[in-house]
């Protein structure tokens, strides 16, 4: 009587029908040991009995049919937990860039209203203030060097910045703890 291998590469249906009802049982067992999915592992169950079917002719004549099996059977369980780990790592990017990404736009939205708060609460500064204020933190103007453009002295600069730093703290201090 032939072996139910060398029956398999001869292409008997019989054969391959004989062999699945011999080992579905263990090797359906075997692989939901690592994937722990009845719906997965009766996909890998079925994908490894068609790529027996499939391979039939390369099965090796010398080594039990059983041994070749759960070789295959172990590399689908690798192959599917491949898979599973590489799309988690893809959800766990996404995750993180997309919480990124949401704290960076929420960032900016946030800098864009204290930089219009900023603009506002300088334009409300009387003028003079106003523009030592600009000629210092926009320009880059020293204290000497407002003052001899605007034929001041050193001192009223400073107490004017002094002044101008008071009230827009005053008037920001509901974003500077956002930003703190």
């Amino acid at each position: 009587m032939q072996s139910l291998l060398q029956r398999l590469h001869e292409n008997d249906e019989a054969a391959f029908e004989e062999m699945y009802h011999l080992h579905h049982q263990k090797v359906y067992n075997f692989i939901f040991r690592y994937v722990k999915d009845s719906s997965q592992t009766k996909e890998l169950t079925q994908e490894l009995f068609v790529k027996l079917w499939e391979k039939r002719h390369k099965l090796s004549l010398q080594k039990p049919l059983e041994a070749q099996i759960f070789v295959m059977a172990r590399n689908l369980v690798i192959d599917q937990l491949r898979k599973v780990a590489r799309g988690n790592r893809l959800i766990e990017n996404f995750s993180t860039r997309h919480n990124s990404i949401s704290k960076i736009t929420e960032e900016a939205i946030l800098y864009g209203d204290l930089q219009g708060q900023l603009n506002a609460a300088v334009e409300a500064l009387p003028e003079r203030r106003k523009e030592i204020f600009k000629l210092s933190r926009v320009e880059g103007f020293t204290y000497p060097e407002i003052a001899e453009q605007l034929s001041i002295s050193p001192k009223a600069v400073e107490k004017q910045m002094s002044k101008a730093l008071k009230v827009l703290q005053a008037k920001l201090s509901s974003f500077l703890h956002i930003f703190l």
